[in-house]
């Protein structure tokens, strides 16, 4: 969990991203985890001024 910041080179455009997830297991082969991203001045998507993602992984294992 934490912030980012990124610049490209010949860009003049900065991002910042903060991520947070926590990892917990649902029974002993099963792992979730549930993610929440904010991204400020997103610079693939210059039309908005900030993006929100959820997302939710899953890890397998026998």
């Amino acid at each position: 969990m934490g912030p980012r910041w990124a610049e490209v080179r010949g860009v003049d455009w900065d991002q910042v991203t903060l991520e947070a997830f926590c990892q917990f297991s649902i029974s002993p082969g099963l792992q979730n985890t549930p993610s929440f991203q904010f991204i400020e001045d997103p610079m693939l998507n210059p039309a908005h001024s900030s993006v929100t993602l959820i997302g939710l992984r899953a890890q397998i294992a026998s």
